[in-house]
C-alpha cells in the first residue's frame, strides 16, 4: 500500500517545449542530489528526445508547493504487442535514474508511482535500466515488487586523493607504455593533447564520427557513430554541454591532425569516459593510452575520486586498474503496481 501524499503534487509533461521550459528547475535538482551523474541533466536528456523524438512523452513532475522535488523523465515505446515505459535517454545512456530530492524520497516516488498507476497513457511495463548502486529507487523497490536484476558492468579506475600520488594510480606497466608512446610519438613530429572549446567543437565532432567508426568498420560492423540520428543527437548536446562545464572534450594532435579524440563528462567526483576514436593508421603510437592518460592525470589534478569507463569489459579498461561496478535493472507490471497501489488509485 502506498502511502498517501498530501503535501506533494505529481503532474504529467507530454511535450518537450515543457521540458525545455523545466531546464533551470531540472538543473537546480540536479545540483541538491548527490549521487546522480551528469547524464541525468536536462543538457543531456532534452537533445536526446530533440534528436530522437520519442512518443509519447510521460515525464512525472513532482512538486512540494511550488518547488520542484522530484523528475521522473519517462516515455512509451511499443515492443512485443505490449506499451512498455522507459526512461528519456535509453539506449545511448550508462547511467539512467530519476531525480529525487533527498528527504523526499519515499513521499514522491509514491507521487510519481500512483500516477503512472492513475495514468491515461495505457503502459504494460516499467522498465528501469542501467541504475547506479546508490540509486533511491532501488533502495524502494521492494515496497512495490520490482523485479530486481543485475544489469551492464562498467569498469572504474578508483582514484587517489592526492596529486603527488599520481604515480601509485597508473599502473608500472601502463606507466612504462605511456613513456614509450610519447617518446614515439614526439620523435615523429609535433604532437600535443588539446581539449576542446566552443570554436574546435564542430572539428572534434567530426573526427569522433569519422575516427569512431573506421575502427568499428576494421571489425565489419557499422558502429554505434554511422547512425544519422546519433550523430544529430551529440551535435546537439555537445554545445550545451560544454557550456556548462560539463564535456571535457580531449584531442591529441599530431602534426596538425587529429588522430585520436575522447569524449568524457564531468560529474563532481567522477569523470565519465564516453565515446572515443583514434586512427588506425596511427597505432605505433598508442594515441588511445595518450589520451586516456591525460584524462586520468586531469582528472587528479582536479580532485576526482574516479574515473568511469562505462559499460563494456573492454580489456584496455582493466590494463589501467579498473574494477567492476554493476548497475541495477528494476521492472514493473502496471498490474502490480495498482495492486500495491491505494485505494485513491486502485479505485
Amino acid at each position: 500500500m502506498m502511502s498517501p501524499t498530501p503535501s506533494l503534487s505529481a503532474t504529467v509533461l507530454r511535450d518537450l517545449t515543457s521540458l525545455r521550459n523545466l531546464s533551470p528547475e531540472w538543473t537546480a535538482l540536479w545540483e541538491k542530489c548527490e549521487g546522480l551523474t551528469p547524464f541525468q541533466r536536462p543538457e543531456w536528456l532534452v537533445p536526446w528526445t530533440e534528436a530522437f523524438k520519442p512518443h509519447p512523452l510521460h515525464v512525472i513532475q513532482v512538486r512540494h508547493g511550488r518547488e520542484l522535488v522530484a523528475l521522473a523523465p519517462m516515455f512509451a515505446y511499443e515492443s512485443s504487442g505490449q506499451t512498455i515505459l522507459a526512461p528519456i535517454g535509453a539506449g545511448i545512456t550508462d547511467y539512467l535514474d530519476w531525480l529525487i530530492l533527498p528527504g523526499y524520497a519515499s513521499q514522491a516516488i509514491d507521487a510519481i508511482l500512483n500516477t503512472l498507476a492513475d495514468s491515461d497513457c495505457n503502459w504494460d511495463r516499467m522498465d528501469l535500466p542501467d541504475l547506479l548502486p546508490a540509486s533511491t529507487l532501488i533502495e524502494h523497490s521492494r515496497r512495490f515488487n520490482f523485479k530486481q536484476a543485475a544489469h551492464e558492468v562498467c569498469p572504474v579506475v578508483e582514484l587517489l586523493s592526492c596529486a603527488a600520488e599520481r604515480k601509485a594510480v597508473i599502473p608500472d606497466r601502463q606507466r612504462k607504455n605511456l613513456r614509450t608512446a610519447r617518446n614515439r610519438t614526439t620523435r615523429a613530429g609535433e604532437a600535443r593533447i588539446e581539449v576542446a572549446d566552443a570554436t574546435q567543437l564542430p572539428e572534434f565532432l567530426h573526427a569522433m564520427f569519422r575516427l569512431h567508426t573506421a575502427r568499428w568498420q576494421g571489425f565489419g560492423m557499422p558502429g554505434v557513430l554511422s547512425e544519422v540520428t546519433i550523430q544529430d543527437f551529440h551535435q546537439r548536446s555537445a554545445p550545451g554541454l560544454l557550456r556548462a562545464g560539463l564535456l571535457r572534450f580531449y584531442g591529441l594532435r599530431f602534426c596538425g591532425d587529429l588522430i585520436a579524440v575522447l569524449h568524457t563528462l564531468w560529474g563532481r567526483n567522477t569523470v565519465y569516459c564516453y565515446l572515443q576514436g583514434f586512427d588506425p593508421a596511427y597505432s605505433f603510437f598508442s594515441p588511445g593510452l595518450q589520451i586516456i592518460a591525460a584524462v586520468i592525470e586531469d582528472a587528479i589534478r582536479a580532485g576526482k575520486l574516479a574515473v568511469d569507463f562505462l559499460r563494456g569489459r573492454e580489456a584496455y579498461k582493466y590494463s589501467w586498474g579498473a574494477r567492476d561496478r554493476s548497475t541495477t535493472h528494476l521492472q514493473l507490471s502496471r498490474r502490480e503496481l495498482v495492486q500495491h497501489s491505494s485505494p485513491r488509485v486502485a479505485a
